[in-house]
């Protein structure tokens, strides 16, 4: 999977978000969300979280890998499209990112990315050096 693209979205009064028709796409029928770094939400189709799921499987060995296999699994939760294009995010999620009624979901390559509207505008607003300068044009 492959996605990019910012798009504003609205979580309704439930906690559902319009998938972009674009990421539905390539999604599939089902796909993994969970809790992210920096008080965001990640999306996977089911190919990647498989690949994810297996970097945390080659580090067991010791109690703390363990302990961090479950706080990553806690809080992941399959979910599949509803007929309109929308998925219910748990409250848990919804709290967990600050999501409020402004929502931006953002293509990040091989995941897609959900942020609350406010947060992802301090994320852009914050100085950064040049962004392009490690890229090969």
């Amino acid at each position: 999977m492959q996605v990019m693209g910012t798009y504003r979205h609205t979580l309704d009064a439930k906690s559902r978000l319009a998938v972009p028709a674009r990421f539905r796409d390539v999604l599939g029928e089902q796909f993994f969300l969970l809790k992210a770094p920096d008080k965001c939400l990640f999306i996977y189709d089911e190919e990647e979280w498989h690949r994810v799921t297996e970097q945390l499987r080659r580090k067991s060995a010791t109690r703390e890998d363990r302990n961090e296999q479950r706080r990553k699994y806690a809080d992941v939760y399959g979910v599949e499209l509803d007929k309109q294009g929308r998925i219910l995010i748990p409250p848990e999620l919804v709290e967990y990112a600050g999501l409020k009624k402004d929502v931006v979901v953002f293509g990040c390559d091989n995941r897609i990315e959900v942020w609350d509207s406010e947060e992802w505008e301090k994320i852009l607003s914050e100085p950064t050096e040049d962004e392009f300068d490690d890229i090969i044009w």
